[in-house]
């Protein structure tokens, strides 16, 4: 038996929204319970109550009391709740009726019911997660669908190995990332034998869109908890609004729920911004980092600081962008004297990752090439030679001259385009450009008719109103509205 006691339709979906949530979270509230909404107790709950001890008209013939004495349970999501109790209990309500005060479920500086038992549940499968696939930029058919049938196999060649992790979040793969390892991953393997990890996006307005998101998020997934969680992209910024609205205390909740086996955040801002964090939260578990050779001593990145700050204080850490989005693989066209091809290219950025003291390292792998070559990179004994780090050096020293747009593709700047522009294809296309230099005629048109094509029914470079919401949310802190009107110069003159 299911009662709930809200005044009005809205109140009922409001509460029955707030049920369905809790009971995937796994605090699934007993029979006999009885719910009551916020809106009937703004007023003094015994003006309020008398009103409704005697209820009776053509639609239902309720006794208010009545319905509470059957109840075994009372939760109320209330401010109220102090009054309501005592108000119940001084009116003959039957002994051993316990009481929840749901604003526990929706507030995040009250601690956990007593009567939810904390679960500490350990990490498996016991394979070694290093490298860990990152399903953000999955091969997709002409028509834009995803091409499934490649993707299956690229998980399944992926699965071989002793790696079995997965990196997603709710904004990857044009919202379906989530979609995608469910039907890729978790429909097709035994829940034991992979860790999946998903994220908390921003912009986050109360503490209710916690619940919502990581709900969405479980079910969307299809699985019953995740192995991480993060805080998605933190910086000074998105770290205030967490701890306006609880989100450090949302992830702590749902670890001792059992929802969570570990819990962290990536993060893109300065190294003293990370030491503060950590300082503040030393429950967070590991910390997922912007590392590869490229932005190690990078000014704008610090890669080796926000390293050590997070060894300093013991922090397990993954690390994202190891190849910077492909493009410390994709350098066929600068090699000059280095004459190697574009597997070594990406060999040469993982084991530099490979030779720190990291535990995961995430690729976004997007061909069965890429998987197939990462594997057999990682099956190799790790050796960090003088001649790779002088092929390191030169590749550098070449890459600083061109002066290329840092962009890695994650599309982040894209959510907030209010004119709708593939800032990230525009970029490639303009990347790859400069590597042939503005007087190559040949490849001139070329590159126009692929502008034309990503920018076809969408915004184009020059349609930029200079709003900035691209570079508030861009991780590696490009100036976009520059290099957009660059793009616009060279692309769009006729």
């Amino acid at each position: 038996d299911l009662f709930t006691y809200p005044n009005d339709e809205s109140d009922a979906v409001y509460l029955m929204q707030h049920i369905a949530q809790k009971n995937i979270l796994g605090l699934n509230f007993p029979p006999n319970a009885v719910f009551c909404g916020e809106k009937i107790f703004e007023e003094p709950a015994k003006k309020i109550l008398g009103n409704y001890l005697n209820i009776e008209d053509e639609n239902h013939q309720l006794n208010f009391a009545k319905i509470f004495h059957k109840a075994n349970f009372l939760v109320a999501f209330t401010r109220m709740y102090p009054q309501l109790k005592n108000f119940l209990e001084s009116n003959g309500l039957k002994e051993g009726t316990n009481f929840i005060d749901g604003r526990q479920f929706l507030n995040p500086r009250l601690p956990i019911p007593e009567n939810i038992s904390e679960k500490i549940l350990p990490l498996v499968p016991n394979k070694k997660p290093q490298l860990g696939f990152g399903i953000m930029r999955m091969p997709r058919l002409e028509d834009g669908n995803f091409d499934l049938v490649e993707s299956v196999k690229m998980v399944d060649e992926y699965m071989k190995s002793d790696f079995c992790y997965f990196d997603m979040a709710p904004g990857y793969c044009s919202g379906k990332s989530q979609d995608l390892v469910r039907e890729l991953v978790v429909k097709r393997y035994p829940r034991e034998s992979f860790l999946i990890a998903s994220k908390m996006p921003y912009p986050i307005n109360r503490y209710q869109n916690y619940i919502e998101i990581f709900v969405n998020s479980l079910q969307s997934c299809g699985v019953d908890y995740f192995d991480y969680y993060l805080l998605h992209a933190v910086s000074k910024e998105t770290y205030q609004m967490h701890e306006k609205f609880g989100g450090f205390e949302f992830l702590k909740k749902m670890k001792a729920l059992g929802k969570i086996r570990r819990i962290g955040f990536s993060f893109h801002d300065r190294p003293e911004v990370l030491d503060k964090i950590l300082q503040n939260h030393p429950e967070v578990e590991f910390v997922q980092l912007q590392l590869n050779y490229l932005d190690w001593d990078s000014p704008t990145i610090q890669s080796r600081k926000l390293y050590e700050t997070a060894k300093n204080h013991g922090k397990q850490i993954l690390v994202m962008e190891p190849i910077k989005g492909g493009a410390l693989a994709n350098l066929e066209k600068i090699q000059g004297d280095i004459s190697i091809d574009r597997n070594e290219f990406a060999r040469l950025a993982l084991n530099f990752v490979r030779s720190l003291d990291v535990d995961i390292i995430l690729s976004g792998m997007s061909e069965f090439e890429h998987v197939k070559n990462n594997r057999q990179t990682f099956s190799e004994p790790l050796t960090i030679s003088a001649e790779d780090n002088n092929k390191r050096l030169k590749i550098l020293e070449t890459l600083n001259k061109l002066k290329l747009i840092p962009c890695t593709s994650c599309k982040y700047c894209e959510q907030d385009c209010p004119k709708n522009i593939p800032i990230s294809n525009i970029f490639s296309w303009f990347n790859a450009f400069s590597h042939t230099g503005s007087n190559d005629i040949t490849f001139a048109g070329r590159f126009k008719n692929n502008y034309r094509r990503v920018t076809f029914e969408r915004g184009k470079a020059s349609d930029c109103i200079k709003c900035g919401n691209c570079e508030k949310r861009c991780p590696q802190k490009i100036k976009i509205r520059q290099h957009l009107a660059e793009a616009a110069k060279i692309f769009e003159q006729k």
